[in-house]
């Protein structure tokens, strides 16, 4: 058994390196290199005009080890849409639950960068919600399945709180501090009322922030965002379409459709997709480290757009 997992190692370790030296030789072309064509996969360069295409699924972060929606990766396709001739404008296929606050503001930001010279269309099969519906609504059309779950606008931060577990198995925490506040963070007592003003202030900042850019992407009004939208509320993509959180139903075709409308043209354009990095190789490596305890003392202190479920608060479990 160990013999194959030395094997299995070395396998992966070969593949990284391997995967490493392309993405050093890429940094030296053209960024247009990082889309391949659902057309042609043997492309090396994009030579016709057509569609970009990214899929983001899972969770919305900051750490390139970790399954799901990596901010850097993101923010880089879409420079390379943005400087491409050849990419008249941008598909969005979404799975996701939301993420890390800081990483949602940031992909928000570049796509509304991006909107100012090509169009975005984006379409919904499964869930759009939290820091996912928070990036979504920048596009010029949203489109969602009729089942879809969308919304959730509102902000979370778990703190556990392991005081009387402690206390039971008879284990003392001894904290030194200077600053009265410095250790409200960790999860070894309750909060005194002061310190949860300090995070309900941070958390209507956030909050606040995320209900002014879906105005602003949506077009419609800050009251009606926050007063018929937000709270957390979920909604189905049809009645999402009757509250105009999203513009149509349907999936891919549709939002192929939208897109067209928007380049007034009737023509079938070929659509680039990225190219798969070292990056995927790297969180094959990371299926093998160990989280051999050690979280429990990790601090809490994150904000996250993101709707919490069975699912997200095991990918959570770093935070807890």
């Amino acid at each position: 058994m160990e013999r194959k997992i030395q094997i299995i190692l070395l396998f992966v370790i070969i593949l990284t390196l391997f995967s490493m030296s392309l993405s050093f030789i890429k940094l030296f072309e053209k960024k247009e290199t990082f889309f391949k064509t659902k057309v042609s996969f043997t492309k090396p360069m994009i030579t016709k005009k057509g569609l970009a295409k990214i899929t983001l699924k899972g969770m919305i972060h900051d750490n390139y080890l970790e399954e799901g929606i990596y901010v850097s990766q993101v923010i880089n396709w879409i420079d390379a849409i943005k400087d491409s001739e050849n990419i008249l404008g941008l598909l969005i296929e979404f799975d996701s639950p939301g993420g890390e606050v800081g990483a949602t503001k940031k992909i928000y930001d570049k796509l509304k960068e991006l909107k100012k010279v090509k169009p975005i269309v984006t379409y919904v099969n499964s869930i759009c919600a939290s820091g996912c519906y928070y990036i979504a609504s920048i596009s010029d059309k949203l489109i969602a399945q009729e089942s879809a779950i969308i919304g959730s606008i509102g902000v979370i931060m778990i703190r556990p709180n392991i005081e009387k577990l402690l206390d039971k198995v008879g284990v003392s925490i001894d904290i030194l501090k200077a600053g009265n506040f410095k250790d409200f963070s960790y999860p070894f007592r309750e909060l005194t009322n002061e310190e949860k003003k300090m995070y309900e202030e941070i958390l209507d900042t956030a909050y606040n922030v995320f209900i002014a850019d879906v105005s602003e992407g949506r077009k419609q009004s800050f009251q009606t965002v926050k007063e018929q939208w937000a709270e957390g509320r979920i909604f189905s993509g049809r009645k999402s379409k009757a509250l105009q959180l999203i513009d149509d139903i349907g999936g891919e075709t549709e939002a192929i459709n939208s897109m067209k409308l928007l380049l007034k043209t009737t023509e079938d354009l070929p659509i680039y997709e990225p190219e798969e990095d070292w990056l995927y190789f790297l969180k094959l490596l990371s299926f093998f480290k160990s989280d051999f305890g050690g979280n429990a003392f990790v601090n809490s202190s994150q904000l996250f757009y993101l709707l919490p479920n069975s699912e997200t608060l095991l990918k959570l479990k770093k935070f807890l």
